[in-house]
C-alpha cells in the first residue's frame, strides 16, 4: 500500500469504521465518496492540467461558434442556423428569414459565452460571471452580422428548401 499521510490514514480509520457494520445501503452510499477521497487524494497540479485542458475545449468550441472571424462564421454559424430555420420552415414556412435569424444569434452570443467561461476556466476563477455589458456587446456584434444574413436572404442567396426544388 503507497505511503499515506496521518491525516489520510485517519480519514480510511474512520471510513473502515463506519462501514463495518453498516446494513442500510444509503448509508454506506452517503459514506463511500468521503473514503474515496481519502484513499485518492486530489493532486493539484492534475486538477489545474484538467482544468486548463477543458477551458482550452470550451474556448475552441465557442470560438467556432463566435463570428469573430469570416471563415469560421461562414462555415459553421450560417449553416447551423440554417439548419435551424429548415427545421422551422419546415412547420412554418413563412417563419424561415425570422428562425434563421433567431438561429444565427443564438449560435454567436452561444460562441461567446463560452469563450467568457473558457477563459474563467483557464485563469482559473472559481467564480464565473457574464454581465449585461458583456452580453450587451455581444448582441451589438451579432447584429451587425445579422444584418449580412438578413441582406443574404433579401436577395436570394440564402432561401427555404423547396424553393431550390422547384427549378
Amino acid at each position: 500500500m503507497p505511503v499515506l499521510g496521518r491525516r489520510t490514514e485517519i480519514e480510511l480509520e474512520r471510513c473502515s469504521a463506519r462501514g463495518a457494520g453498516l446494513t442500510n445501503l444509503t448509508v454506506a452510499v452517503g459514506i463511500l465518496p468521503n473514503c474515496f477521497q481519502a484513499m485518492f487524494p486530489r493532486d493539484s497540479r492534475v486538477l489545474k492540467w484538467k482544468r486548463q485542458v477543458g477551458g482550452g475545449v470550451v474556448g475552441f468550441i465557442g470560438f467556432m461558434l463566435s463570428p469573430l472571424s469570416w471563415w469560421n462564421d461562414l462555415f459553421v454559424n450560417v449553416p447551423l442556423a440554417l439548419a435551424f430555420a429548415w427545421m422551422i420552415a419546415f412547420f412554418a414556412p413563412r417563419l424561415f428569414t425570422a428562425s434563421f435569424i433567431v438561429g444565427y444569434w443564438m449560435t454567436n452570443v452561444l460562441g461567446f459565452v463560452l469563450m467568457h467561461k473558457a477563459g474563467t476556466m483557464i485563469m482559473g476563477k472559481d467564480e464565473w460571471r457574464y454581465d449585461r455589458k458583456s452580453l450587451a456587446k455581444d448582441l451589438a456584434i451579432s447584429l451587425l452580422y445579422t444584418l449580412l444574413i438578413v441582406a443574404l436572404i433579401y436577395f436570394r442567396v440564402f432561401k427555404p428548401v423547396p424553393e431550390y426544388l422547384r427549378k
